[in-house]
């Protein structure tokens, strides 16, 4: 089974605001919650929104120090169980085939390549970046202030 990918990608000069970014995705992924799984995690309230809107949400990153700053926001917050931060490889996806219903990646380093990400997505999954990459072969077509 084809898993089929919707792309959704803010462009870098976007007007939007980053909470009004997580109420923009979430209306135009059609998702109502499940995994969301994020490639970066700087200290953006993205995450954070979005686990206020029905995901439960991983953030990834290749720096530990990063993932360590990210779990100590997380303790502060007291949104753990709901939002966690875990170390990968910056190549492979630590997830099983076709479980991601939402990828968002803040990273623009991220190095993944498009086939890792269709394997983690579910069908009908979104994936959502700031720019394209050179690593994907996605259709991608503009509709306002977001590539889809």
């Amino acid at each position: 089974m084809r898993t089929h990918v919707v792309v959704v990608a803010a462009l870098l000069c976007s007007r939007l605001a980053l909470a009004d970014t997580a109420e923009e995705i979430v209306e135009a992924s059609k998702l109502n919650g499940g995994l969301a799984v994020v490639i970066g995690t700087d200290a953006s309230t993205l995450p954070t929104q979005l686990s206020m809107n029905g995901f439960v949400v991983q953030m990834l990153d290749t720096d530990a120090k990063e993932v360590a700053k990210a779990r100590e926001r997380l303790l502060a917050s007291a949104l753990q169980g709901r939002l966690s931060a875990i170390t990968f490889d910056g190549m492979h996806l630590p997830y099983v085939d076709n479980l991601v219903n939402l990828l968002v990646i803040q990273d623009e380093r991220s190095e993944v390549l498009d086939e890792e990400l269709r394997r983690v997505l579910a069908p009908r999954g979104v994936l959502v970046s700031k720019a394209e990459s050179a690593n994907w072969n996605l259709d991608v077509h503009h509709a306002g202030d977001w590539l889809v």
